[in-house]
């Protein structure tokens, strides 16, 4: 009996949601439509793709997880569609629709007009609220515009594989923004618009650069790729620009400017840290340094930059030298060593030099020589005293 009535508890659960499924978030039908209050005579009409693909991804992947996101099998809409009608229930403007002015007019008309706000408890009742927290409902970074909203050359419904559009030489999406009353603030002329706070990273004929929220350009169109969009907090606010896959220059977001880099082929962030406050550079298979202002303090002239068990030293080597430096890049002893080894724990080091083996100490200074007999003896009794014992 028991046994029964599992069965029929699961099979009604199941069609229950299943049902859910085709009357809500998995029927893409069923898209929102928000009605903004009234603005200088002007109401904003917003269908919501964005919002809706954002909902049924994430019923999706909380309802059926997989290993492959979904995301890769739903592609994202272009974007949202706008129309904007008077007081009259006329449309006059439209973005991202593949319907006509005439026929959106008819159909809003039998739309009863309201002045009351019915955009799901957002406040845009005030004129200052038309230029902050726009596309609130989505938590995609790349739609969070400062008053502004981000429409494209195709019906905002339309959904195109990120596979099938790097296919193309040229890419049939194009993007602009327009105002809360349907003016349009930047032309639908760009391959890509990416927010940063009051800015905006952007691409026009393959090229990126950076505009305001107006068109004004910041920084020309020049460069092939840009890097740490929204990573730029965690690295200093700072956004790299590439050209031939080479770092050419990067732009502050504190100070608002571009600076040039030295055509590097990699930055290693991941060695800055508190403790060493340099950043290491490669360039042409040589390593070299920057400081934290980015600043280049050593050119790329090093084959070897490694830790030491003293912190603060490295070991670096140059034209076959070795030698050691500091934590601010600083060589404090020279490359002029056939080899060395690392410094160790009781602050020497076991250096070659001519032939011989010497053991020196943080100031270059020889402690004594070493003969062959002794060098196994003294690196295993080193390799003894660094090694420390795990805590049990």
């Amino acid at each position: 009996m028991k046994y029964y009535l599992f069965l029929l508890f699961y099979f009604t659960i199941h069609g229950a949601f299943a049902q859910f499924g085709k009357l809500g978030f998995l029927n893409e039908n069923k898209t929102d439509t928000l009605y903004y209050p009234f603005y200088n005579g002007v109401q904003m009409i917003e269908v919501d793709h964005i919002g809706q693909w954002d909902r049924m991804i994430f019923h999706l992947e909380q309802s059926q997880p997989r290993a492959m996101p979904h995301s890769m099998f739903h592609p994202q809409p272009i974007g949202n569609e706008y129309y904007f009608r008077d007081t009259s229930g006329k449309i006059i403007h439209t973005f991202g629709s593949a319907s006509s002015i005439e026929k959106l007019t008819k159909y809003f008309l039998e739309k009863k007009i309201s002045k009351q706000k019915t955009t799901k408890g957002l406040n845009h009742t005030t004129r200052s609220s038309f230029t902050r927290g726009i596309w609130a409902y989505s938590p995609q970074e790349s739609y969070r515009f400062s008053g502004f909203y981000k429409v494209a050359n195709l019906p905002g419904n339309t959904r195109i594989p990120d596979n099938y559009i790097s296919k193309k030489q040229n890419s049939i999406i194009q993007y602009g923004l327009i105002d809360s009353l349907g003016s349009i603030s930047i032309p639908i002329m760009y391959d890509e618009l990416m927010p940063i706070d009051d800015i905006i990273v952007a691409s026009k004929n393959k090229k990126w650069g950076i505009i305001k929220m107006n068109g004004e350009v910041l920084v020309e169109h020049q460069f092939d790729e840009v890097q740490n969009i929204y990573l730029s907090q965690a690295e200093n606010s700072i956004l790299h620009f590439k050209t031939s896959n080479k770092y050419v220059a990067y732009y502050d977001l504190k100070t608002k400017k571009l600076y040039n880099l030295n055509d590097y082929d990699e930055i290693l962030w991941h060695y800055k840290d508190y403790s060493n406050p340099i950043i290491p550079v490669i360039k042409n298979g040589k390593l070299g340094w920057l400081d934290t202002n980015l600043v280049e303090v050593r050119k790329p002239q090093y084959d070897v930059f490694d830790y030491t068990n003293l912190p603060g030293l490295k070991r670096i080597s140059r034209d076959g030298k070795f030698g050691f430096m500091s934590r601010y890049g600083k060589e404090i002893i020279e490359c002029k060593y056939d080899y060395a080894e690392s410094f160790s724990k009781d602050s020497t080091a076991v250096v070659l030099l001519d032939g011989k083996y010497k053991v020196i100490n943080t100031k270059d200074e020889v402690i004594k020589e070493l003969e062959s007999y002794q060098l196994k003896l003294h690196i295993t009794s080193r390799a003894i005293m660094n090694y420390t014992i795990p805590f049990i």
